[in-house]
C-alpha cells in the first residue's frame, strides 16, 4: 500500500520542475489537485513527464529573451554565482538554475574556462595565418583538420569561405619561435598550398569579452 504523501509536499516537487512550463502561475487550489493526480495516477505522472520532456527538447533549439540574457551575462563573468544571476534576470534562483541546467545539457553552453594571462603570455606575439589548400574536396578537409588538431600553438582553426580555405590563430613566443612554428607544424600539414601569415600589433576585441551589441541590449 501507498503511503500517503501529503499535496502540498507533492506540489513543491512537481511545481518546482513545471514551472519552466509556466504551470507556476496557476491558482494554488489547481495546484493542489495537479499534485493529487500526479500522486495517485500513473498514467498522468507519465504524461506529465513526457510533455516536460517534449518542452526541454524544443527549448534545445528555441532561446528566448531570458535564455539570451542569462549567456550575456555569463559572457561577462563565468564565475557569476546563480543567486546574482537569478536576480540580475529576474527569476527565482531555482528557476534560474533550471534555464543554466537546460542550456548546459542542450549543448547551448559547452564549458566554462578561465582567460589565464601570464607574464610570458603578455610577451607573447600573435599570428593570424591564412591557408589555401591544394584541392577542397572532403577528403583534403578531414585530413586537414585532423592534423591542426594536433598542432598546441594553434590557439583557433576556421574553415572559411572566399579566396582562403582557413584561418588560423597561432600564439608564440616570439618571431624565432614563430619561424620554428612554421618549418616544423605549419608547412607540413597535409594538402597546403599557400600560407599567408600576418603578425598581431595589438588586440582590440579579446576572446570572453562581449561584443558592443551584446553590451547595449542589457
Amino acid at each position: 500500500m501507498r503511503t500517503p504523501v501529503e499535496p502540498d509536499l507533492v506540489s513543491l516537487e512537481t511545481i518546482g520542475q513545471a514551472d519552466c512550463l509556466g504551470w507556476a502561475t496557476i491558482r494554488p487550489s489547481e495546484r493542489v489537485n495537479l499534485c493529487k493526480a500526479l500522486h495517485e495516477s500513473p498514467i498522468v505522472w507519465w504524461s506529465f513527464r513526457r510533455i516536460l520532456h517534449i518542452f526541454e527538447q524544443s527549448c534545445m533549439h528555441a532561446l528566448d529573451a531570458l535564455d539570451h540574457k542569462i549567456l550575456r551575462l555569463l559572457r561577462k563573468d563565468g564565475r557569476m554565482s546563480n543567486a546574482k544571476l537569478a536576480a540580475e534576470v529576474g527569476l527565482s534562483p531555482s528557476a534560474c538554475l533550471r534555464r543554466l541546467h537546460m542550456l548546459e545539457h542542450s549543448g547551448v553552453i559547452r564549458g566554462y574556462t578561465a582567460i589565464i594571462e601570464t607574464a610570458d603570455e603578455e610577451r607573447s606575439v600573435t599570428v593570424i595565418v591564412q591557408i589555401t589548400l591544394e584541392r577542397q574536396t572532403e577528403e583534403y578537409l578531414r585530413r586537414f583538420d585532423a592534423a591542426v588538431r594536433r598542432c598546441p600553438e594553434v590557439r583557433e582553426c576556421y574553415l572559411l569561405s572566399g579566396s582562403s580555405d582557413y584561418l588560423l590563430r597561432v600564439v608564440a613566443q616570439d618571431p624565432a619561435d614563430y619561424d620554428r612554428i612554421y618549418k616544423d607544424s605549419l608547412s607540413r600539414l597535409p594538402g597546403v598550398q599557400r600560407i599567408q601569415s600576418s603578425f598581431a600589433i595589438r588586440s582590440v576585441v579579446r576572446p570572453g569579452s562581449l561584443p558592443a551589441l551584446e553590451e547595449q541590449a542589457d
